[in-house]
């Protein structure tokens, strides 16, 4: 038994009333991911993959430094065998 001053946090109505406050604001919070952020979302995604797709592997890059610092070493090369060449004439 209740002494006259207490009361229950909440009747039975009220905790009905609060439930489907619930259910509503679930539903409403599904609804708004599902039309506005799941949408941007792939949008991003789809961006991501594009770049992606542009992008050169590092390997590869690798590569080309490698082939730049021999190419420069072989002009070097060759620009001191000319001038060797020139002095000799």
């Amino acid at each position: 038994m209740q002494d006259k001053g207490e009361r229950k946090m909440f009747d039975e109505k009220e905790i009905a009333y609060l439930q489907e406050m619930e259910e509503r604001i679930t539903r409403s919070m599904a609804v708004l991911i599902e039309s506005d952020v799941t949408p941007k979302f792939n949008l991003l995604a789809d961006g991501i993959k594009d770049i992606q797709e542009k992008l050169v592997p590092r390997s590869r890059m690798d590569d080309l430094e490698d082939e730049v610092k021999f190419l420069k070493l072989m002009c070097r090369q060759m620009a001191e065998d000319i001038a060797k060449l020139k002095k000799a004439n």
